[in-house]
């Protein structure tokens, strides 16, 4: 018996634009299991498990490429659970550059969180908790609390600016975006 993954498509809560649907597909359909793979080596290389499986690793990573497709002009956080799964698919940096291109629109660059810069501290703790906002507005019903925990304290990592350029948006620019890119960018 075939286990149906969840799809993006089948999940959002908005009302797409062609281009934003077709970006959703592309995210979709792009083949992440040997991301999913790495990044599960690298966490137990680190002494860890997994906390997420495999589907709802996957899954989380496809909301949070989804928020900077269907959100581009706004930054997001990702959480300590979909952390690993970014950071493996950016070391493959051809495929995640190709990614980016065609599912997001724009190069989605990497910032992580200095944890002794308090200033950036709380501000990315603000991010995050627009972040949950933001995936509850797209994907009511469909936001695992294991993936994106509420708790946005102990989620303060790694996060990514918005596009440079102004893109289709379905959230106007917030003033947290405001902030960091006029002091951190």
């Amino acid at each position: 018996m075939q286990v149906m993954k969840k799809t993006l498509v089948d999940t959002v809560g908005i009302i797409l634009t062609p281009l934003q649907k077709r970006r959703l597909h592309i995210i979709d359909n792009h083949d992440f299991s040997i991301f999913l793979k790495h990044a599960e080596k690298e966490i137990r290389k680190a002494g860890g498990e997994p906390t997420l499986n495999p589907s709802e690793a996957e899954y989380a990573l496809k909301q949070y490429y989804a928020l900077a497709t269907l959100n581009p002009n706004n930054m997001h956080a990702v959480s300590v659970a979909v952390d690993p799964y970014w950071h493996s698919h950016i070391l493959h940096t051809k495929s995640y550059a190709q990614f980016c291109q065609d599912g997001i629109g724009y190069y989605m660059h990497h910032d992580p969180l200095d944890e002794t810069d308090i200033e950036k501290g709380k501000l990315v703790e603000g991010i995050y908790e627009y972040t949950l906002k933001i995936l509850d507005t797209i994907f009511p019903n469909s936001v695992n609390l294991e993936s994106w925990p509420k708790d946005a304290l102990n989620n303060r990592i790694c996060w990514h600016f918005g596009s440079s350029t102004p893109q289709e948006s379905v959230f106007p620019t917030n003033e947290l975006t405001r902030v960091g890119m006029m002091r951190f960018a």
